[in-house]
């Protein structure tokens, strides 16, 4: 592929760029996919890569496969996170019922024998 005269690699750092009004963010992470899974497009496979270096050569695949396999992998660790901590939530929840239930009365007797 040959970059253009004004030296744009990405479609970022062209002069007349159609992505402008787009967070970076988002460019950015589209950008770190088509590196590391050597993609361009979601549904289809582009020419060229959009958000990463035009030189590496042609994209071999699209994105959207290995991007699910990436969510699915984070999501199952953010549901285990949430399990554990819905645990520690409702153990916290029934030992405080249990102390304000049964664990004040014995304070009370306490405190009327010191007086």
């Amino acid at each position: 592929m040959r970059v253009d005269d004004v030296g744009a690699s990405t479609v970022v750092n062209c002069p007349d760029n159609p992505v402008k009004n787009v967070k970076t963010t988002i460019l950015s992470f589209i950008g770190w996919m088509e590196d590391k899974w050597s993609c361009s497009g979601l549904c289809r496979v582009h020419k060229y890569y959009y958000y990463s270096d035009v030189n590496k050569g042609q994209p071999v695949k699209a994105c959207k496969g290995d991007m699910l396999d990436y969510v699915d992998k984070w999501y199952i660790g953010a549901y285990v996170l949430v399990i554990i901590s819905a645990i520690f939530t409702f153990f916290g929840s029934i030992s405080s019922l249990l102390y304000i239930c049964c664990g004040g009365k014995e304070e009370e007797k306490y405190a009327k024998v010191q007086r």
